[in-house]
């Protein structure tokens, strides 16, 4: 049984709630539908009510609560913005007592099997206090090549399909909160150098001003790590216009598929991983900020911002 909450981000796309929450009643886990918390983020002051389309979030609720009636769905009638819709929706599930709680976005299918290979997870890593995200699911393609195996462990990046350590979400709260209050700043805020930079006076660096690129700096600069195992048990549906891919998931081999491994042996390969893990998370991390140094379109203040954290980053070491 996969015992842990879940967290369900929905917005204005009833053919993408529709999707997501039949792909977690498929599970071939059994799971509490009292443990769902199921946020709606509000049409009212959203993109999609500035371009005079059609409010649908109420057949969004209706779905969801077709799905799973006893869950718990709480539907916000002013638009939060994905950032925030996620740290209230983490700061709800996290006021139960477990640990780990996993979440979902609204544009991702998860295979059959995801809650069981994510369990699993949970196990094998729970012992290794600086990995504090765990997921089958990554975005970037960066593991096609499965140099460690399809059963092994890789840096992982995203947060469409994962799970997390309550102790984690508690770190990086004043830093998400943070962030919130800056893109919520009066006037001409459309500047990613702009908000970049104000965040930087804050104290907390990033190359983007993106939510996903602020949870992945806390995460190198905390010396923290997200590892993922068997990409992709999950596809990103995407849309047209915000994510203009899609994520095919690997399958195994037959030979892959029969051979069971113990979870004393993933921890042993997972131990045996780690050191490359660590290496490969902080590559990652400065490349990222290198493409940006690269860009013509980064400002000269923000490329100097960059610069700094560049090297704070290298004395850190690799």
């Amino acid at each position: 049984m996969f015992k842990y909450p879940i967290g369900v981000q929905l917005f204005n796309r009833p053919q993408y709630a529709r999707r997501v929450l039949q792909s977690i009643q498929n599970q071939s886990l059994d799971f509490d539908e009292q443990l769902i918390s199921i946020y709606i983020d509000g049409f009212e002051g959203s993109i999609y009510q500035k371009r005079n389309e059609t409010d649908f979030t109420d057949d969004v609720e209706a779905i969801a609560r077709e799905f799973f009636p006893n869950s718990e769905i709480v539907r916000f009638r002013s638009n939060c913005g994905i950032a925030d819709l996620h740290n209230r929706l983490q700061t709800a599930v996290f006021a139960r007592t477990a640990e780990w709680a996993a979440f979902f976005e609204e544009d991702v299918v998860l295979e059959p099997m995801y809650f069981r290979e994510l369990g699993e997870l949970i196990k094998v890593t729970e012992a290794f206090d600086s990995i504090v995200k765990v997921g089958c699911f990554q975005i970037i393609d960066s593991m096609s090549h499965l140099p460690r195996g399809l059963n092994g462990f890789y840096p992982g990046t995203g947060t469409k399909a994962f799970a997390e350590r309550k102790s984690f979400f508690v770190a990086k709260q004043p830093v998400i909160t943070k962030f919130v209050d800056i893109e919520r700043i009066p006037g001409d805020n459309s500047d990613n150098s702009i908000r970049c930079s104000n965040l930087a006076a804050a104290g907390y660096f990033l190359p983007y001003f993106q939510k996903d690129s602020l949870i992945e700096s806390f995460l190198h600069f905390e010396e923290k790590f997200h590892v993922v195992t068997k990409p992709n048990i999950a596809t990103d549906i995407g849309f047209e216009g915000v994510h203009n891919y899609t994520t095919s998931p690997l399958k195994a081999s037959q030979e892959e598929n029969s051979t069971a491994i113990s979870i004393q042996e993933r921890r042993r390969e997972l131990e045996e991983s780690f050191d490359q893990i660590v290496i490969e998370s902080k590559q990652h991390i400065i490349q990222n900020y290198k493409d940006v140094l690269q860009g013509y379109h980064a400002s000269t203040s923000r490329k100097l911002m960059l610069y700094k954290i560049l090297i704070m980053t290298f004395k850190k070491g690799l």
